[in-house]
Protein backbone atom coordinates (compact mmCIF):
# COMPACT_ATOMS: atom_id res chain seq x y z
CA UNK A 1 0.00 0.00 0.00
CA UNK A 2 1.05 3.40 -0.66
CA UNK A 3 0.21 6.27 0.98
CA UNK A 4 0.13 9.89 0.73
CA UNK A 5 0.31 11.77 4.25
CA UNK A 6 -0.53 15.56 4.08
CA UNK A 7 0.79 18.02 6.38
CA UNK A 8 1.42 21.33 5.19
CA UNK A 9 2.34 23.72 7.81
CA UNK A 10 4.27 21.05 10.28
CA UNK A 11 7.05 19.55 8.49
CA UNK A 12 7.82 15.92 10.99
CA UNK A 13 11.99 16.81 9.79
CA UNK A 14 11.70 20.29 11.95
CA UNK A 15 13.46 20.28 15.07
CA UNK A 16 10.50 20.23 17.52
CA UNK A 17 9.76 23.53 20.14
CA UNK A 18 10.34 26.24 17.70
CA UNK A 19 8.10 28.51 16.60
CA UNK A 20 5.55 26.35 14.81
CA UNK A 21 6.93 22.83 15.50
CA UNK A 22 5.32 20.67 18.50
CA UNK A 23 3.34 17.63 18.82
CA UNK A 24 2.08 17.91 15.23
CA UNK A 25 5.67 17.54 13.76
CA UNK A 26 6.17 14.50 16.18
CA UNK A 27 3.18 12.45 15.26
CA UNK A 28 3.27 12.93 11.85
CA UNK A 29 6.75 11.85 12.10
CA UNK A 30 6.41 8.62 14.35
CA UNK A 31 3.20 8.00 12.35
CA UNK A 32 5.02 8.10 9.24
CA UNK A 33 8.10 5.78 10.54
CA UNK A 34 5.79 3.15 12.03
CA UNK A 35 3.93 2.53 9.02
CA UNK A 36 6.83 2.28 7.25
CA UNK A 37 8.39 0.06 9.69
CA UNK A 38 5.16 -2.21 8.78
CA UNK A 39 5.73 -2.26 4.98
CA UNK A 40 3.53 0.75 3.97
CA UNK A 41 5.14 3.07 1.62
CA UNK A 42 4.59 6.74 2.73
CA UNK A 43 5.24 10.06 1.27
CA UNK A 44 5.34 13.03 3.44
CA UNK A 45 4.68 16.31 1.76
CA UNK A 46 4.53 19.15 3.58
CA UNK A 47 5.34 23.11 2.27
CA UNK A 48 9.44 23.53 1.42
CA UNK A 49 10.25 26.90 4.03
CA UNK A 50 14.05 27.34 2.55
CA UNK A 51 16.08 26.57 -0.27
CA UNK A 52 18.93 24.19 1.87
CA UNK A 53 16.77 21.42 2.11
CA UNK A 54 16.66 18.86 -0.65
CA UNK A 55 12.88 18.52 -2.32
CA UNK A 56 12.69 14.37 -0.89
CA UNK A 57 14.45 13.39 1.93
CA UNK A 58 14.25 9.84 3.01
CA UNK A 59 13.33 9.89 6.66
CA UNK A 60 12.90 5.97 7.47
CA UNK A 61 12.20 2.90 6.04
CA UNK A 62 9.77 3.16 2.86
CA UNK A 63 8.99 7.14 4.55
CA UNK A 64 9.80 9.99 2.47
CA UNK A 65 9.62 13.86 3.30
CA UNK A 66 8.47 15.80 -0.23
CA UNK A 67 9.12 19.41 -0.02
CA UNK A 68 6.38 21.32 -1.93
CA UNK A 69 6.73 25.15 -3.33
CA UNK A 70 4.02 26.74 -1.58
CA UNK A 71 4.22 30.45 -1.24
CA UNK A 72 8.13 31.97 -0.02
CA UNK A 73 10.22 29.38 0.82
CA UNK A 74 10.23 30.92 4.61
CA UNK A 75 8.70 30.20 7.78
CA UNK A 76 5.69 32.30 8.67
CA UNK A 77 2.58 31.02 10.54
CA UNK A 78 -0.34 28.86 9.47
CA UNK A 79 -3.06 31.56 9.45
CA UNK A 80 -1.00 33.24 6.64
CA UNK A 81 -0.72 29.82 4.45
CA UNK A 82 -4.26 29.20 3.07
CA UNK A 83 -4.02 31.67 0.14
CA UNK A 84 -0.85 29.32 -1.07
CA UNK A 85 -2.52 25.88 -1.29
CA UNK A 86 -3.61 25.80 -4.63
CA UNK A 87 0.49 26.28 -5.14
CA UNK A 88 0.80 23.60 -2.59
CA UNK A 89 -1.90 21.21 -4.52
CA UNK A 90 -0.35 21.90 -7.85
CA UNK A 91 3.09 21.26 -6.52
CA UNK A 92 2.08 17.32 -5.30
CA UNK A 93 -0.03 16.93 -8.62
CA UNK A 94 3.23 17.67 -10.45
CA UNK A 95 5.49 15.28 -8.47
CA UNK A 96 2.93 12.33 -8.84
CA UNK A 97 3.21 13.20 -12.60
CA UNK A 98 6.81 13.46 -12.73
CA UNK A 99 7.38 10.13 -10.70
CA UNK A 100 4.88 8.34 -12.21
CA UNK A 101 3.82 7.31 -8.84
CA UNK A 102 -0.02 6.18 -7.43
CA UNK A 103 -1.29 6.74 -4.01
CA UNK A 104 -3.45 4.21 -2.48
CA UNK A 105 -4.82 6.79 -0.15
CA UNK A 106 -4.26 10.11 1.29
CA UNK A 107 -4.23 10.91 4.84
CA UNK A 108 -4.51 14.80 5.81
CA UNK A 109 -3.35 16.22 9.16
CA UNK A 110 -4.98 19.50 10.42
CA UNK A 111 -7.29 21.95 8.16
CA UNK A 112 -4.92 23.14 5.99
CA UNK A 113 -3.96 19.93 4.67
CA UNK A 114 -7.29 18.80 4.81
CA UNK A 115 -7.96 21.51 1.99
CA UNK A 116 -5.39 20.01 0.13
CA UNK A 117 -6.32 16.03 1.16
CA UNK A 118 -10.19 16.66 -0.12
CA UNK A 119 -8.82 18.01 -4.06
CA UNK A 120 -6.32 15.04 -4.48
CA UNK A 121 -8.50 12.16 -3.58
CA UNK A 122 -11.18 13.66 -5.53
CA UNK A 123 -8.79 13.78 -8.66
CA UNK A 124 -7.28 10.41 -7.94
CA UNK A 125 -10.40 9.11 -7.07
CA UNK A 126 -8.86 7.35 -3.50
CA UNK A 127 -10.00 7.16 0.05
CA UNK A 128 -9.31 10.52 2.77
CA UNK A 129 -8.35 9.90 6.10
CA UNK A 130 -8.19 12.97 8.12
CA UNK A 131 -7.08 14.07 11.96
CA UNK A 132 -7.63 17.81 12.32
CA UNK A 133 -5.82 17.60 15.82
CA UNK A 134 -7.19 20.88 17.03
CA UNK A 135 -10.66 22.50 16.06
CA UNK A 136 -11.26 25.99 15.09
CA UNK A 137 -14.62 26.49 16.73
CA UNK A 138 -13.16 24.95 19.88
CA UNK A 139 -10.24 27.81 19.82
CA UNK A 140 -12.39 29.97 19.11
CA UNK A 141 -14.09 29.52 22.50
CA UNK A 142 -11.37 30.33 24.07
CA UNK A 143 -9.57 32.94 22.16
CA UNK A 144 -9.00 36.18 24.63
CA UNK A 145 -8.48 38.91 21.60
CA UNK A 146 -8.93 38.88 18.03
CA UNK A 147 -5.85 38.31 17.39
CA UNK A 148 -6.10 34.84 18.49
CA UNK A 149 -9.40 33.93 16.45
CA UNK A 150 -9.20 31.64 14.06
CA UNK A 151 -10.39 33.01 10.54
CA UNK A 152 -13.72 31.61 9.34
CA UNK A 153 -12.37 29.95 5.90
CA UNK A 154 -10.93 27.22 8.49
CA UNK A 155 -14.64 26.52 9.89
CA UNK A 156 -15.45 26.18 6.44
CA UNK A 157 -12.89 23.68 5.28
CA UNK A 158 -13.57 21.64 8.48
CA UNK A 159 -16.84 21.45 7.84
CA UNK A 160 -16.22 20.56 4.18
CA UNK A 161 -13.88 17.37 5.48
CA UNK A 162 -16.28 16.05 7.73
CA UNK A 163 -19.05 15.77 5.33
CA UNK A 164 -16.56 14.36 2.59
CA UNK A 165 -13.72 12.32 4.78
CA UNK A 166 -14.68 8.48 4.19
CA UNK A 167 -12.56 8.36 8.16
CA UNK A 168 -12.30 11.22 10.55
CA UNK A 169 -9.53 10.09 13.50
CA UNK A 170 -10.11 11.67 16.59
CA UNK A 171 -7.51 11.48 20.00
CA UNK A 172 -10.30 11.30 22.34
CA UNK A 173 -14.01 10.46 23.25
CA UNK A 174 -14.16 14.22 24.44
CA UNK A 175 -13.00 14.75 20.54
CA UNK A 176 -15.42 12.58 18.94
CA UNK A 177 -18.37 14.76 20.92
CA UNK A 178 -17.00 18.34 19.88
CA UNK A 179 -16.82 16.76 15.76
CA UNK A 180 -20.20 15.01 16.47
CA UNK A 181 -21.96 17.80 18.45
CA UNK A 182 -20.72 20.84 16.51
CA UNK A 183 -19.84 19.84 13.40
CA UNK A 184 -22.54 17.32 12.61
CA UNK A 185 -19.62 14.52 11.76
CA UNK A 186 -21.73 11.07 11.32
CA UNK A 187 -20.90 9.41 14.41
CA UNK A 188 -19.84 5.73 12.61
CA UNK A 189 -16.93 7.43 10.25
CA UNK A 190 -14.69 8.51 13.20
CA UNK A 191 -12.08 6.81 15.06
CA UNK A 192 -11.09 7.42 18.08
CA UNK A 193 -7.30 6.19 18.31
CA UNK A 194 -5.39 8.22 21.06
CA UNK A 195 -1.46 9.65 19.94
CA UNK A 196 1.35 7.51 20.87
CA UNK A 197 4.85 7.61 22.56
CA UNK A 198 8.03 6.55 21.47
CA UNK A 199 8.62 4.19 24.66
CA UNK A 200 12.04 3.56 23.28
CA UNK A 201 13.21 6.98 23.80
CA UNK A 202 10.70 8.32 26.90
CA UNK A 203 10.96 6.25 29.97
CA UNK A 204 12.01 6.24 33.41
CA UNK A 205 16.40 6.94 34.32
CA UNK A 206 17.74 8.17 36.96
CA UNK A 207 17.30 11.64 38.22
CA UNK A 208 20.69 12.86 38.84
CA UNK A 209 22.51 10.84 35.76
CA UNK A 210 19.99 12.64 33.42
CA UNK A 211 20.84 16.47 35.40
CA UNK A 212 24.13 15.12 34.65
CA UNK A 213 24.29 14.25 31.29
CA UNK A 214 22.54 17.41 30.67
CA UNK A 215 25.29 19.72 32.67
CA UNK A 216 22.47 20.84 35.14
CA UNK A 217 24.03 21.85 38.21
CA UNK A 218 20.97 22.57 40.10
CA UNK A 219 20.20 20.52 43.15
CA UNK A 220 16.71 21.48 43.83
CA UNK A 221 13.58 20.51 42.16
CA UNK A 222 12.71 21.27 38.62
CA UNK A 223 9.26 22.01 37.16
CA UNK A 224 9.24 21.55 33.50
CA UNK A 225 7.51 22.63 31.23
CA UNK A 226 7.94 21.18 26.84
CA UNK A 227 5.65 22.90 24.24
CA UNK A 228 5.30 25.96 21.66
CA UNK A 229 5.18 29.48 23.09
CA UNK A 230 1.75 30.28 21.98
CA UNK A 231 -0.59 32.02 23.50
CA UNK A 232 -3.13 28.90 23.89
CA UNK A 233 -0.42 26.83 26.37
CA UNK A 234 -1.04 29.49 28.81
CA UNK A 235 2.28 29.52 30.42
CA UNK A 236 1.51 32.65 32.29
CA UNK A 237 -0.85 30.66 34.49
CA UNK A 238 2.34 28.76 34.82
CA UNK A 239 4.64 31.52 35.76
CA UNK A 240 2.03 33.34 37.93
CA UNK A 241 1.52 30.18 39.98
CA UNK A 242 5.02 29.89 40.46
CA UNK A 243 4.80 33.31 41.81
CA UNK A 244 2.32 32.49 44.34
CA UNK A 245 4.33 29.58 45.94
CA UNK A 246 5.34 30.28 49.74
CA UNK A 247 8.81 31.86 50.28
CA UNK A 248 10.87 28.66 50.11
CA UNK A 249 14.67 28.45 50.55
CA UNK A 250 16.49 30.02 47.44
CA UNK A 251 17.37 27.21 45.32
CA UNK A 252 14.67 24.98 46.65
CA UNK A 253 12.88 24.54 43.18
CA UNK A 254 13.70 26.56 39.56
CA UNK A 255 10.88 26.45 36.67
CA UNK A 256 12.60 25.40 33.33
CA UNK A 257 10.54 26.39 30.27
CA UNK A 258 12.12 24.24 26.60
CA UNK A 259 10.65 25.89 23.63
CA UNK A 260 10.72 28.84 21.24
CA UNK A 261 13.22 30.96 20.65
CA UNK A 262 15.96 32.48 23.49
CA UNK A 263 16.77 35.33 21.17
CA UNK A 264 15.61 38.20 22.54
CA UNK A 265 14.41 39.81 19.46
CA UNK A 266 11.62 36.74 19.36
CA UNK A 267 8.12 38.70 20.59
CA UNK A 268 6.85 35.69 22.72
CA UNK A 269 9.50 35.17 24.95
CA UNK A 270 10.16 39.03 25.48
CA UNK A 271 6.47 39.18 26.88
CA UNK A 272 7.42 35.83 28.88
CA UNK A 273 10.67 37.41 30.33
CA UNK A 274 9.03 40.89 30.95
CA UNK A 275 6.53 39.04 32.86
CA UNK A 276 8.83 36.54 34.41
CA UNK A 277 10.86 39.76 36.32
CA UNK A 278 7.69 41.63 36.66
CA UNK A 279 6.62 39.00 38.91
CA UNK A 280 9.76 38.77 40.41
CA UNK A 281 11.05 35.35 39.84
CA UNK A 282 13.46 35.71 37.54
CA UNK A 283 16.13 33.93 39.28
CA UNK A 284 13.88 31.28 39.54
CA UNK A 285 13.33 30.47 35.38
CA UNK A 286 15.20 29.22 33.27
CA UNK A 287 14.08 29.42 29.66
CA UNK A 288 15.85 27.02 27.27
CA UNK A 289 14.40 27.28 23.96
CA UNK A 290 13.73 24.37 21.79
CA UNK A 291 15.71 21.38 22.27
CA UNK A 292 16.22 17.73 20.53
CA UNK A 293 14.17 14.85 21.19
CA UNK A 294 16.92 13.19 22.90
CA UNK A 295 17.42 16.10 25.26
CA UNK A 296 13.94 16.53 25.85
CA UNK A 297 13.67 13.10 27.08
CA UNK A 298 16.44 13.46 29.20
CA UNK A 299 15.03 16.95 30.64
CA UNK A 300 11.69 14.96 31.68
CA UNK A 301 13.72 12.64 33.86
CA UNK A 302 16.06 15.52 35.32
CA UNK A 303 12.78 16.79 36.37
CA UNK A 304 10.54 16.69 39.55
CA UNK A 305 7.11 17.93 38.06
CA UNK A 306 6.02 18.08 34.60
CA UNK A 307 3.35 21.08 34.17
CA UNK A 308 0.67 21.56 31.22
CA UNK A 309 -1.27 25.02 32.21
CA UNK A 310 -3.02 24.69 28.19
CA UNK A 311 -6.14 26.56 27.53
CA UNK A 312 -6.97 23.78 25.18
CA UNK A 313 -5.34 20.73 23.68
CA UNK A 314 -6.94 18.31 21.76
CA UNK A 315 -5.22 15.79 23.50
CA UNK A 316 -1.55 16.61 25.16
CA UNK A 317 1.68 14.52 23.92
CA UNK A 318 4.37 16.44 26.66
CA UNK A 319 2.05 14.97 29.37
CA UNK A 320 1.99 11.52 28.04
CA UNK A 321 6.18 12.07 27.39
CA UNK A 322 6.53 13.13 30.84
CA UNK A 323 4.12 10.15 31.93
CA UNK A 324 6.54 8.07 30.23
CA UNK A 325 9.41 8.98 31.72
CA UNK A 326 7.72 8.40 35.28
CA UNK A 327 7.28 12.07 36.31
CA UNK A 328 4.31 13.37 38.57
CA UNK A 329 2.07 15.06 35.99
CA UNK A 330 0.03 18.37 36.88
CA UNK A 331 -2.71 19.49 33.52
CA UNK A 332 -4.84 22.00 33.23
CA UNK A 333 -8.81 19.98 33.13
CA UNK A 334 -9.19 20.73 29.19
CA UNK A 335 -9.88 18.60 25.78
CA UNK A 336 -7.84 15.39 25.67
CA UNK A 337 -6.39 15.75 29.36
CA UNK A 338 -8.71 13.85 31.73
CA UNK A 339 -8.90 11.40 29.26
CA UNK A 340 -4.91 11.46 29.66
CA UNK A 341 -3.81 12.30 33.19
CA UNK A 342 -6.16 10.33 36.02
CA UNK A 343 -6.63 12.82 38.65
CA UNK A 344 -5.40 11.93 41.87
CA UNK A 345 -3.47 8.88 40.33
CA UNK A 346 -1.11 9.53 37.66
CA UNK A 347 -1.07 12.75 38.51
CA UNK A 348 -2.66 16.09 38.41
CA UNK A 349 -5.53 18.01 36.85
CA UNK A 350 -6.66 22.03 38.11
CA UNK A 351 -9.41 24.34 36.33
CA UNK A 352 -7.54 26.03 33.25
CA UNK A 353 -6.09 29.28 34.33
CA UNK A 354 -6.65 28.92 37.83
CA UNK A 355 -3.40 30.00 39.02
CA UNK A 356 -4.36 29.54 42.95
CA UNK A 357 -5.67 25.65 42.29
CA UNK A 358 -1.98 25.15 40.48
CA UNK A 359 -0.05 26.67 43.02
CA UNK A 360 -1.98 24.44 45.27
CA UNK A 361 -1.16 21.71 43.23
CA UNK A 362 2.97 22.76 43.08
CA UNK A 363 3.07 22.98 46.59
CA UNK A 364 1.44 19.59 47.67
CA UNK A 365 3.83 17.86 45.24
CA UNK A 366 7.22 20.12 45.96
CA UNK A 367 6.18 19.16 49.78
CA UNK A 368 5.67 15.77 49.21
CA UNK A 369 8.32 13.42 47.96
CA UNK A 370 6.51 10.09 48.44
CA UNK A 371 3.70 11.76 46.67
CA UNK A 372 5.53 12.79 43.33
CA UNK A 373 7.15 9.39 43.00
CA UNK A 374 4.09 7.30 43.72
CA UNK A 375 2.22 9.76 40.52
CA UNK A 376 5.73 8.89 38.90
CA UNK A 377 5.40 5.29 38.72
CA UNK A 378 1.69 4.95 38.10
CA UNK A 379 1.80 7.65 35.28
CA UNK A 380 4.61 5.69 33.62
CA UNK A 381 3.06 2.15 33.82
CA UNK A 382 -0.54 3.94 32.74
CA UNK A 383 1.79 5.17 29.51
CA UNK A 384 2.65 1.73 28.43
CA UNK A 385 -0.11 1.39 26.39
CA UNK A 386 0.15 4.50 24.37
CA UNK A 387 3.26 2.88 22.20
CA UNK A 388 3.32 4.30 18.60
CA UNK A 389 3.58 0.25 17.27
CA UNK A 390 -0.03 -0.02 18.46
CA UNK A 391 -1.23 3.39 17.24
CA UNK A 392 0.30 2.61 13.60
CA UNK A 393 -1.63 -1.01 13.50
CA UNK A 394 -4.84 0.76 14.25
CA UNK A 395 -4.52 3.23 11.66
CA UNK A 396 -3.03 0.82 9.44
CA UNK A 397 -6.45 -1.40 10.26
CA UNK A 398 -8.24 1.74 8.73
CA UNK A 399 -6.77 2.37 5.95
CA UNK A 400 -7.24 -1.72 4.77
CA UNK A 401 -10.71 -1.51 5.13
CA UNK A 402 -11.09 1.58 3.05
CA UNK A 403 -8.71 0.50 0.50
CA UNK A 404 -10.38 -2.34 -0.14
CA UNK A 405 -14.05 -1.16 0.12
CA UNK A 406 -12.47 1.38 -2.69
CA UNK A 407 -11.13 -1.45 -4.98
CA UNK A 408 -14.52 -3.38 -4.89
CA UNK A 409 -16.39 0.09 -5.58
CA UNK A 410 -14.09 0.80 -8.25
Amino acid sequence: MRVAMISVHACPLAVLGGPQSGGLNLYVRQLAQELGRLGIEVDVFTRAENYVAPKVVKMGRNVRVVHLRAGPRRHFSPKKIFPYLPEFLQSAQSFMQDEGRHYDLIHAHYWLSAWVGQRLAKNWQVPLVCMFHTLGRRKNEIAREEAELEPPVRIEVEEETIKSADRIIAATMEEKRELVVSYKAVSRRVEIIPPGVNLLLFYPRGRQLARKKLGVKFNGKIILFVGRLDPVKRIETLLEAVALLPKLPKGDFCLFIIGGKVSKKDSQMSIFRKLTANLGIGSRVRFLGSQSQKRVALYYCASDIFVLPSAYESFGLSALEAMASGVAVIASRVGGLPFLVDDGRTGFLFPAGNQQALRKKLEALLRNEKLRERLGRNAAIEAVSYSWQAVARKILVIYQSLVKVDIINK
